[in-house]
C-alpha cells in the first residue's frame, strides 16, 4: 500500500504539472478529489493498525512519513486551487518539516515550488494490483447491501474469478486485505471462468457503422451477437477481432462479465462482477458465524461506549462484562469469543466478577440477543485499578480484612505501586491491624486487569 499511494501521488503530480502547463487548470480539480477520496478511503482506513503503532514502532514510523509526504505534495499542488485552506494546512504541517529542507520549509505555501514527479517512484503493476483488490472489495459490498447483510456478521468465503494468472497473482497479494474488508473467513480464486462467467458484449453501432458503412449488415450484428467468452476474452487481449474479413477494432465492443444462472440464481451464494474483479459470497450461515457476528457486534458496542464516555485511544481503561444468565446465548458467546473481542479492543476483557469493587466507573451500556430479547449483557469501562485476588489472600490470611487491604493498594498510583514492587522483589509489605502481611505480586494481586489477562 505505500508504493501505490507514493506512485499515485507521483502520477497525480504528473498530471497536474502537464495540465497546467496547458493552462487547463479546470482539468486538474476532479482528480486531486479523486486522489483524495483514495488517500482517506483505502490508504488511511488500510493501514490505521500502523499509524496507531500496532505494528512496531518501525512501521509506524515509515506509514507517518509517507502520509506526510503525500499531504504535503498534495497540499502543495492544491494552493494555487483553494489557497486559504491550503495555507492552513501547511502551517500545521511545516512543524514537521526539518531545518535541514530548507526547500520544503518557507513562511507561506505559496511560496513553495510545485513538486516534481520522480519517474522511478511511478509503479503501473501496484496501482493495477491496488484497483483489482478496489474493485473486490467494492463488488462485496455491493453483494452484501443487495442482501441486506451487514457487515458486522462474518460470511464464510470470498472466491475471485478470473482466467488471467497475473489477475489472480494480484488478488493473492492482496487477499488479507480483501477477506478483512469483506468480514469473510476463507479467500478462493479460480481460473476457471467458464465455470463461473459469461462474457457479453453490446457493439458500438453509431461508431461501426460510420466505419463500414454498408458492410454492418444483418449477418456481421448476428455474428457479433453470437460471440463466444473466448473470442471476447481473445477481443480484449488483442485489441481487436477478425470476423471473415471484417477486423472488429478495440473500442468497437462494450464487453461485460456476467455471472452464469448457476451462481446468479444461488440461494447459497450471491455475486457482482465488472470487467476488473468478479466476485462470489458465500452467503449461507452456521452458529458459528452467527456466534462470531455476535462478537463483533459487541466489539462495537464497547468501542462506541469508549467514544460516549470520552475515553482517548491511550488511557488505560479496563473493560468488563456479565450476562443475564450463566447458560444464555451471549454468555456462550463470549465463553469462546472473549479472546476476540479483548485482541479487537486492545484492552482487558473480563467477566464483572473480577470488576473490583470501588473501581471509578466510566460508562456502562447493554447489548440484547436480536433473537432473545431476554438474553442481555451488560458492558461496563472503568479506570484501570489494582486487582487483589481475594480468594489467594484469604487462603494465605484468614483474618485479613479484604476491604482495607484493597483500600491500601488503591491509595497509591499505578507508576508508584509499580516501582514499590519491583523494590521489594515482588512482594508488598503491609502491616494492617498489628499484622505483618506479605502480598505476592502475580499470586495475590496484579497491577492491572490488563496484567491479569495477559496482556
Amino acid at each position: 500500500m505505500d508504493r501505490w499511494i507514493v506512485s499515485a501521488n507521483q502520477n497525480l503530480i504528473k498530471y497536474v504539472r502537464q495540465e497546467m502547463d496547458c493552462y487547463k487548470l479546470y482539468n486538474v480539480v476532479r482528480p486531486l478529489l479523486t486522489f483524495l477520496e483514495k488517500l482517506s478511503n483505502w490508504y488511511v482506513r488500510l493501514n490505521r493498525t500502523r499509524m496507531k503503532g500496532e505494528e512496531g514502532p518501525e512501521e509506524q514510523k515509515r506509514s507517518l512519513n509517507i502520509l506526510f509526504d503525500v499531504l504535503l505534495n498534495t497540499t502543495t499542488l492544491m494552493a494555487c486551487i483553494t489557497p486559504f485552506l491550503t495555507e492552513f494546512m501547511y502551517q500545521n504541517l511545516r512543524n514537521g518539516i526539518s531545518d535541514a529542507d530548507a526547500h520544503l520549509k518557507a513562511d507561506s505555501i505559496h511560496f513553495l515550488e510545485i513538486p516534481e514527479c520522480h519517474e522511478a517512484l511511478l509503479d503501473a503493476a501496484v496501482e493495477q494490483r491496488v484497483a483489482r483488490m478496489q474493485s473486490a472489495i467494492e463488488n462485496g459490498r455491493l453483494i452484501r447491501d443487495r442482501k441486506a447483510i451487514s457487515l458486522k456478521f462474518p460470511l464464510a468465503s470470498v472466491t475471485l474469478v478470473d482466467s488471467d494468472p497475473q489477475a489472480l497473482k494480484d488478488f493473492e497479494e492482496v487477499k488479507a486485505y480483501i477477506v478483512e474488508e469483506l468480514n469473510v473467513l476463507e479467500f478462493h480464486a479460480q481460473a476457471n471462468e467458464d465455470e463461473y462467467v459469461t462474457y457479453k458484449c453490446e457493439p458500438d453501432n453509431k461508431q461501426i457503422g460510420s466505419v463500414l458503412k454498408k458492410a454492418y449488415d444483418k449477418k456481421l450484428k448476428a455474428e457479433i451477437a453470437s460471440l463466444s467468452s473466448a473470442q471476447l476474452r481473445d477481443y480484449l487481449r488483442d485489441g481487436s477481432l477478425m470476423l471473415g474479413t471484417v477486423k472488429v477494432e478495440s473500442g468497437w465492443l462494450k464487453v461485460e462479465k456476467i455471472f452464469n444462472d448457476k451462481w446468479a440464481k444461488s440461494e447459497d451464494a450471491a455475486c457482482a462482477s465488472n470487467m476488473t474483479s468478479s466476485v462470489l459470497l458465500d452467503i449461507r450461515q452456521d452458529d458459528n458465524l452467527r456466534e462470531l457476528g455476535t462478537s463483533r457486534a459487541v466489539t462495537n458496542k464497547i468501542q462506541t461506549l469508549r467514544k460516549a464516555s470520552g475515553v482517548q485511544i491511550d488511557d488505560q481503561i479496563e473493560v468488563y462484562y456479565s450476562t443475564s444468565s450463566a447458560t444464555s446465548g451471549l454468555a456462550g458467546v463470549l465463553t469462546k469469543h472473549a479472546t476476540k473481542v479483548q485482541k479487537a479492543i486492545r484492552m482487558p476483557f473480563l467477566a464483572a466478577e473480577f470488576k473490583q469493587p470501588g473501581g471509578v466507573a466510566l460508562g456502562e451500556t447493554s447489548y440484547e440477543n436480536p433473537q432473545d430479547a431476554s438474553d442481555v449483557l451488560t458492558i461496563y469501562i472503568t479506570k484501570q485499578a489494582p486487582q487483589l485476588v481475594d480468594s489467594a489472600v484469604q487462603a494465605a490470611f484468614p483474618s485479613a480484612n479484604i476491604q482495607s487491604l484493597r483500600a491500601y493498594i488503591n491509595s497509591f498510583g499505578q507508576a508508584q505501586l509499580e516501582s514499590l514492587v519491583q523494590a521489594n522483589g515482588g512482594v508488598l509489605k503491609i502491616n494492617l491491624d498489628n499484622t505483618d502481611i506479605e502480598l505476592k505480586h502475580k499470586t495475590h494481586f496484579f497491577l492491572s486487569a490488563r496484567e491479569r489477562a495477559g496482556l
